[in-house]
């Protein structure tokens, strides 16, 4: 078993695989906007999930959304040459809190609706 050069290394030469495409195809830009918007999403929810938790008096769950919130914003962009992976693991890190957080929310009691009320 020999080593190899993994397939996402800038060491690879340009036009790997043979046959890709040379200009962008609105399928490829459609997954380069789609993924701006989900990381917009995961900056929002952890903004929220800051002011929830803060206001909840949940102090440690506010930290964690914080740190989550700037480790996502800005880690990506510490390696030169290695966005593809720390924005992996940046990824990785904030949908795990998502499903902490969601998991939390899953043990709360639900609320149930008070008497209809009718507007005059």
């Amino acid at each position: 078993m020999g080593w190899s050069e993994p397939v996402c290394s800038p060491a690879i030469r340009a036009g790997y695989p043979v046959g890709a495409a040379e200009v962008a195809t609105w399928h490829g830009a459609l997954h380069g906007v789609a993924s701006g918007v989900a990381g917009v999403g995961l900056l929002g929810f952890c903004a929220v999930a800051f002011r929830r938790l803060r206001s909840e008096g949940n102090t440690a769950g506010a930290v964690v959304s914080a740190v989550v919130f700037v480790v996502f914003a800005v880690l990506p962009f510490t390696i030169p040459g290695s966005t593809s992976v720390t924005f992996a693991i940046a990824s990785f890190i904030a949908r795990g809190w998502v499903a902490v957080f969601a998991a939390g929310l899953r043990t709360q009691t639900a609320v149930t609706p008070q008497t209809h009320v009718t507007l005059a």
